[in-house]
């Protein structure tokens, strides 16, 4: 035993420190959201475009900073716009398309919480019992049932003193089996997969 005990002490010294938390990671979806599209097709260019209206319930408890659907990788998308204050992209290796409250945030977003870390909220997310829309994309696609996935506001996960030892663990969110875990799902119409004579087309902003 008395062998034992320096090593044993050499490797309690060698042994990584453990980050203090001090915003853990919160589920997103405590919520309830209404999504409505309006599509329509110029005859002319065979051209989709789908107009998405977000309406937060009065009954959530957050509010929605993030709204994404599913859509094959290889469905074309020609066009896109997002609301004042949102963003959007186009994950197609996850087969996603994502809005977020992400434009115009500054340091003065930033407000200290009470135990420590920070939470950096959009004005622009939209609040229980208020509605958004235009969230537009165009496409040669035409309409097929799909899912919508509505993400509330929540801080990002945040630790003090961590070190190569102590990895971060939140998700991205990103990709559509790790939203469907912390998202409110919805069925709504969404643009099908392309034909194989298709090609698919860079997103432009407005």
């Amino acid at each position: 035993m008395k062998l034992l005990l320096p090593s044993l002490l050499l490797l309690a010294s060698f042994a990584p420190a453990q980050a203090e938390v001090l915003v853990g990671a919160q589920a997103r979806n405590h919520l309830t959201v209404h999504v409505s599209v309006e599509i329509s097709r110029d005859p002319a260019t065979h051209v989709y475009t789908y107009s998405y209206t977000v309406s937060n319930d009065p009954s959530s408890q957050q509010s929605v900073d993030n709204f994404a659907f599913a859509i094959a990788a290889s469905t074309p998308v020609i066009e896109a716009a997002a609301p004042t204050g949102w963003s959007f992209g186009r994950y197609s290796h996850q087969e996603v398309f994502e809005f977020s409250s992400t434009e115009g945030i500054t340091q003065a977003d930033r407000v200290p919480l009470p135990g420590g870390g920070y939470a950096i909220k959009s004005r622009y997310d939209i609040r229980p019992g208020a509605s958004l829309c235009c969230f537009v994309i165009k496409t040669l696609s035409r309409p097929v049932q799909g899912k919508a996935y509505l993400q509330g506001y929540a801080p990002l996960p945040q630790t003090r003193g961590a070190d190569e030892y102590e990895p971060a663990s939140a998700s991205s969110g990103l990709g559509s089996d790790k939203l469907e875990d912390n998202s409110f799902v919805v069925r709504v119409e969404v643009p099908k997969g392309p034909s194989a004579s298709i090609e698919p087309s860079v997103v432009h902003s407005r």
